[in-house]
């Protein structure tokens, strides 16, 4: 931006995002929704524009380990294998901001085994 002595002046727009993670036992369904939050409250988030994973699409599946959907509002849905256990690779959802710029964060769960007893 400039003003009418031609001097420039730049500002940093941040948005914040808190990156999100579910523990779940053996073969149960997980959820978890990452808060996107405006770094201006002039520059909002796009409630017109659906969230979705980092390649835009809604839907991941993963060969041995499970599948992942997200939801326009940012929840996303990890269903493991059934013998799957541990920590699966984290995916990144995108989120838009009004004026085009893109916020991501990372949703990583951890299925964990069943003890019998």
């Amino acid at each position: 931006m400039s003003d009418n002595a031609l001097k420039t002046a730049t500002d940093k727009y941040t948005q914040t995002v808190t990156t999100v993670t579910s523990i779940g036992k053996k073969s149960a369904t997980q959820t978890g929704k990452s808060i996107f939050t405006e770094g201006d409250i002039r520059v909002s988030m796009n409630d017109a524009v659906p969230v979705t994973f980092e390649d835009s699409t809604t839907t991941k599946t993963i060969s041995s380990l499970g599948s992942y959907t997200v939801a326009a509002d940012g929840t996303v849905t990890f269903i493991p294998e059934a013998e799957f256990t541990g920590t699966t690779p984290a995916v990144t959802v995108v989120r838009e901001v009004v004026n085009g710029t893109k916020a991501s964060a990372t949703y990583t769960p951890t299925v964990l085994q069943l003890r019998h007893l």
